[in-house]
């Protein structure tokens, strides 16, 4: 195993390391609580080491990964790789010794396409949303066949964006389209199933409407929300491109309170807005597009079993030194802006992805989907998975 070492450098967004510890504020608008924080934490900021348990995949291993979508894990360690480009789940033990995968592309029971997500229902239960047509395949993690979860008819009929499990029950983000000679409206919405696939609980709601004689793409405007359900049975959700605010949501759409912090926008570069450009007017149909002069505030949502939210930033995705995954900004349950959290590790920002899962990071090399930065090249196209463990206690 290897420990990686932290090389000391003074690290701080959007303040200096010796700044004053904030002090934040609560305030109502229109009912709703607001917790306004300063850009710095109460507490002085700390440094997370990891140590490398295993790594799979890349130019010298026979396992092969395609697209990552996302990563679970049981209780007994083994982690669950949805691979959306072979639609299959590879499973690799604690000690990383690959067991093969389970799914496959298709249409029958076990087999999903175009896969959204994947939660463990129960221990030994694996739920794959499918955006289109909706479906939710149920699969034992020895890959044997469970049916699929039923849905309502309005769900069977919209797409499924993602899922989550809140106390148990299945969660999901659905959108639904609709349309007449003139314009084309969108509904998203945010949900518990109950055992029927009946929204039974709404978190959050939105509702679009785009005219077909007045096609545009605004990429702060149609951003989807960046979001994650909680343990405690909350919604963490960030709608607002330019606006470094989380809403703390439970059933019934009620907005406990919402998270704000002091932050300075990150400018993108020439490179960047150009690729992004170019990414977003291709396709057959090419509307006017408008693109942000600035990466988005928040990335990244990773609510803790211990009620705690990490945040990740703009800059504390992009703008990280060699040898540091990511920098998130820890909040309390009650929203308070406690310290700055620095997690080392081996990633390029540009062409590596991350997911966190309790204690564990697991970075996908050149696993970076929708890279905007065009002077940057890897070593190796290969997918390479690496699973460390986060030195977490306090």
């Amino acid at each position: 195993m290897v420990v990686f070492t932290f090389v000391a450098f003074v690290f701080v967004h959007g303040v200096v390391a010796a700044a004053t510890q904030g002090s934040e504020r609560a305030t109502m608008r229109d009912g709703v609580k607001y917790v306004v924080n300063p850009g710095v934490g109460t507490e002085p900021a700390r440094v997370l080491t990891t140590t490398e348990l295993w790594r799979r995949g890349g130019e010298e291993d026979e396992v092969v990964f395609g697209t990552i979508g996302d990563i679970v894990r049981d209780r007994l360690g083994n982690a669950y790789v949805l691979d959306n480009q072979l639609s299959a789940i590879h499973v690799i033990g604690p000690d990383g010794a690959y067991a093969g995968t389970v799914g496959r592309k298709g249409e029958g029971p076990a087999e999903f396409r175009m896969a959204s997500g994947i939660v463990l229902l129960e221990d030994t239960v694996l739920c794959i949303t499918q955006v289109m047509p909706a479906r939710v395949v149920k699969l034992s993690t020895g890959g044997h066949a469970l049916g699929d979860h039923p849905l309502s008819r309005d769900l069977v009929t919209s797409y499924l964006n993602g899922c989550a499990v809140v106390d148990g029950r299945l969660a999901v983000k659905a959108s639904r389209m609709t349309r007449d000679k003139t314009s084309v409206a969108l509904q998203t919405v945010f949900g518990v199933l109950d055992e029927t696939g009946t929204l039974a609980k709404t978190y959050w709601e939105r509702f679009q409407k785009a005219d077909f004689a007045n096609m545009q793409f605004d990429e702060k405007a149609d951003a989807e929300p960046v979001w994650a359900f909680g343990s405690e049975g909350r919604l963490y959700i960030n709608s607002d491109w330019d606006r470094y605010a989380i809403e703390v949501v439970g059933p019934g759409k009620k907005v406990e309170h919402v998270i704000e912090r002091a932050y300075e926008h990150l400018p993108r570069s020439a490179d960047d807005l150009e690729a992004v450009e170019k990414q977003k007017r291709a396709g057959e149909i090419s509307p006017e597009t408008r693109v942000s002069a600035t990466e988005r505030d928040v990335v990244r949502l990773f609510p803790r079993h211990d009620g705690s939210l990490w945040v990740l930033s703009s800059r504390g995705d992009h703008e990280v030194p060699s040898g540091v995954i990511a920098v998130f900004d820890e909040f309390d349950r009650a929203g308070v802006f406690v310290r700055s959290l620095t997690v080392q590790g081996p990633r390029h920002p540009h062409l590596d992805e991350f997911y966190l899962v309790d204690d564990l990071v697991f970075v996908v090399v050149n696993g970076a989907s929708g890279s905007t930065t065009s002077n940057e090249t890897s070593a190796s196209g290969e997918i390479e998975i690496v699973c460390l463990r986060m030195s977490v206690g306090r």
